[in-house]
């Protein structure tokens, strides 16, 4: 789609290293992954206006290089491949609620179609 291409080039982020982004359809909002600066950019995103800034930046594990938002838009999850965890953010707080160790090297998540496991 033409019209999302030319958004996402308008994006302003203060992260490195984006590697992945995720888009929340309740909360209007992207989540970019900064793999090289260990956090999340948090963009308020509408299509219909030229204002993608990005709003907060927060820390996550080491080398964030996937995030998905889960099916109910409650949570992102960001997998840190460097220190082998997920992250867990609420979308309506937008913090960072937990952190869980996951075995070796994270590198993707994926969110079962039913949305109770990820």
């Amino acid at each position: 789609n033409p019209t999302i291409k030319k958004a996402l080039d308008d994006i302003e982020i203060s992260g490195f290293g984006p590697s992945a982004i995720a888009f929340s359809n309740i909360s209007d909002y992207l989540y970019v992954a900064n793999q090289f600066s260990n956090d999340i950019s948090i963009i308020p995103y509408k299509l219909s206006k030229n204002i993608h800034r990005e709003v907060t930046r927060l820390r996550v594990g080491t080398r964030p290089v996937d995030i998905k938002i889960t099916l109910d838009n409650r949570l992102a999850i960001v997998a840190n491949f460097d220190d082998d965890s997920l992250t867990f953010i609420s979308t309506a707080l937008q913090q960072v609620t937990k952190t869980i160790n996951v075995g070796a090297s994270p590198s993707s998540i994926t969110i079962e179609p039913e949305g109770k496991l990820a």
